[in-house]
C-alpha cells in the first residue's frame, strides 16, 4: 500500500540529483529495496529514517510519514 506522501523521498532524491542506485549505496541497502521505498511500497524503520535523512540532507521528521507504525502495548 502506497503512503499518502510517498513522493517526498523521491522528490528529495531527484532534487539532489541522486539515482536510486546512488541513494541506496549511501544508506547501505539494495537498489530494489530503495525502489520500493521510493515508490511508497515499503515503510522504513528508525535506523533507515536516520540514514535517509542524513543522505538527503533533511530533518528526520520530514520522513516520519514513511515510518513503520510502532506496535501498541509492547
Amino acid at each position: 500500500m502506497k503512503t499518502r506522501h510517498h513522493y517526498k523521498i523521491r522528490a528529495y532524491r531527484v532534487e539532489r540529483g541522486l539515482s536510486l542506485r546512488e541513494l541506496a549505496a549511501m544508506v547501505g541497502i539494495g537498489r530494489m529495496e530503495m525502489t520500493k521505498i521510493d515508490a511508497g511500497e515499503r515503510l522504513i524503520d528508525a535506523t533507515l529514517q536516520a540514514a535517509l535523512s542524513e543522505a538527503l540532507g533533511v530533518d528526520p521528521k520530514e520522513l516520519d510519514y514513511a515510518l513503520i507504525p510502532a506496535r501498541k502495548g509492547g
